[in-house]
C-alpha cells in the first residue's frame, strides 16, 4: 500500500480515505459496518482500514491514472480479479 500512498501525494488528492469527506458521505453504511466489525480486534481493524483504502482506491481510479498510469492499470487488474472470484 505504500507505493500507491507515494503516488497520491499529489495536489488536491487526499492521501487516506476518511480524509476525503465527500467519499465518506457517499459510504457511510459501508464504513460503518466496516468499523462496528473491526472493533474485536487490532488484526479485524487494520483489515478494515485496508479495504477502505482499497475501496477508495478503486473509486479514485481515473485520478491515479493521472498520476500513475502503470498503478492504474495495477489497480484496475486487482478490482476485475475481486469481481471474478
Amino acid at each position: 500500500m505504500e507505493s500507491w500512498r507515494r503516488a497520491w501525494q499529489g495536489p488536491g488528492l487526499p492521501v487516506k480515505p476518511l480524509e476525503d469527506i465527500e467519499w465518506v458521505e457517499q459510504h457511510r453504511e459501508w464504513i460503518s459496518a466496516l468499523l462496528d466489525a473491526s472493533s474485536t480486534s487490532s488484526e479485524a481493524a487494520a483489515e478494515s482500514y485496508q479495504a477502505m483504502q482499497a475501496r477508495w482506491m478503486l473509486d479514485h481510479v481515473r485520478e491515479l491514472e493521472q498520476v500513475d498510469p502503470a498503478l492504474a492499470t495495477e489497480v484496475r487488474k486487482l478490482a476485475e480479479r475481486a469481481t471474478d472470484e
